[in-house]
């Protein structure tokens, strides 16, 4: 989680619930604030973190857990120009991870060697979210103005894009299988909703639609695959809407 000073991250067991106080050791190595964080889904031990300094870095933690602060990254990854916005690991490949920035870039990045195997640099505008596909084989993203594209990570190009909620505000989504996916943006009228899509008919619009809610603040979305359940957890009010 990202510390009361914004370009630290803390560290915590989920098992050790003790108090937060001033003297816990915590991880300082970016100048910018901390925008994303994230465990490889392969080893519990490596977390990778997005900055507004335009960096990501690995750190590999102590099993047993920090016992003071550390400032030295054991990996970073440099490429974008502008601040780092989001990272993504990917679920089935090893070693593999996507971010997105403001440079309107998404890059795919080989941890093992600290390189991007792939950039995708001509985006139209600045993406909003990111998730990989339940297979792995596409990468889904949400951009200002309204768009919505999706690439396959082995090639540097979008295969395939559309039009999303209409309204300005950052949009979300997630994958319901490797053909569908559900959003959450607004209207027109600034009005929260959602919308389900069919990635084989994609130009035809949404398959299903709806209100997401009262409340002015964006949509964050999770789809339980397993149980077909949407969970929205961006009410404002603190609770969490389920569907």
């Amino acid at each position: 989680m990202g510390w009361t000073q914004n370009s630290s991250i803390a560290v915590f067991s989920t098992y050790d619930f003790k108090r937060f106080d001033a003297n816990i050791p915590l991880i300082k190595g970016h100048n910018g604030s901390i925008t994303d964080l994230g465990f490889s889904p392969f080893h519990e031990t490596l977390l990778a973190s997005a900055s507004e300094d335009g960096l990501v870095k690995l750190w590999v933690l102590p099993e047993e857990g920090l016992t003071e602060h550390v400032k030295e990254e054991d990996m970073e990854l440099r490429g974008h120009t502008k601040k780092v916005l989001a990272l993504r690991w990917h679920h089935i490949a090893e070693n593999l991870m996507a971010t997105y920035s403001f440079d309107n870039a998404v890059k795919i990045w080989d941890v093992s060697t600290g390189s991007a195997s792939h950039s995708f640099t001509k985006l139209s505008n600045v993406p909003t979210a990111m998730q990989w596909s339940p297979k792995g084989n596409m990468l889904g993203l949400m951009l200002k103005g309204s768009t919505m594209t999706f690439m396959d990570p082995r090639v540097e190009s979008s295969v395939l894009s559309g039009a999303s909620h209409q309204g300005a505000k950052s949009q979300k989504l997630q994958w319901i299988d490797d053909d569908l996916i559900i959003s959450a943006g607004f209207s027109k009228m600034n009005e929260r909703e959602f919308g389900v899509w069919d990635l084989r008919q994609l130009e035809q619009g949404p398959v299903a639609s709806g209100a997401l809610g009262d409340g002015t603040g964006i949509g964050h979305i999770y789809f339980d695959r397993e149980h077909k359940l949407l969970f929205n957890a961006g009410r404002g009010d603190g609770s969490i809407q389920m569907f």
